[in-house]
């Protein structure tokens, strides 16, 4: 596994376990877009920093749209500390077996990882983002992806 990847790994984890950073430089305006499924143009940020108005227009240029999960009820775009790469997180109602279902048909089969109640899935083999799921056993799934910089 190349080193960038397994920076990429350890950053996902981190990211995961913290809810993600609070740094939103996405610049977009916070509408509604329907992709989100919050109902509304009203932002309210949590203390983690998700956004729960989070839509397509505030997602990095470049990312893929094929990645944006089905269903998501707030978001985050933040840039860790010291790195030159971004972090794009979602929080999801959806179960973690149904985002599991997804991500495989569209990157093939991941590494899942099940530990203490908790389960992982994550795909680092896309050129230039890594996908990983988290699910905790409480609260919702998180979503993130991982801008792959070499």
């Amino acid at each position: 596994m190349k080193p960038g990847r397994l920076i990429l790994l350890a950053l996902l984890i981190v990211v995961s376990a913290c809810g993600g950073g609070s740094d939103d430089d996405s610049g977009g305006d916070g509408g509604d877009t329907g992709t989100g499924s919050n109902g509304g143009t009203s932002s309210e940020v949590d203390d983690l920093g998700y956004d729960s108005s989070f839509g397509e227009e505030n997602l990095p240029a470049g990312f893929p749209s094929e990645l944006i999960p089905t269903s998501f009820s707030a978001g985050q775009v933040s840039t860790p500390p010291g790195l030159d790469t971004q972090v794009v997180a979602f929080l999801s109602e959806q179960s973690f077996d149904d985002a599991l279902e997804h991500y495989t048909g569209l990157l093939g089969e991941g590494q899942l990882i099940e530990a203490g109640g908790s389960r992982q899935a994550q795909w680092l083999t896309g050129p230039d983002w890594g996908v990983a799921l988290f699910d905790e056993g409480e609260g919702p799934l998180v979503i993130t992806f991982s801008e792959i910089v070499d």
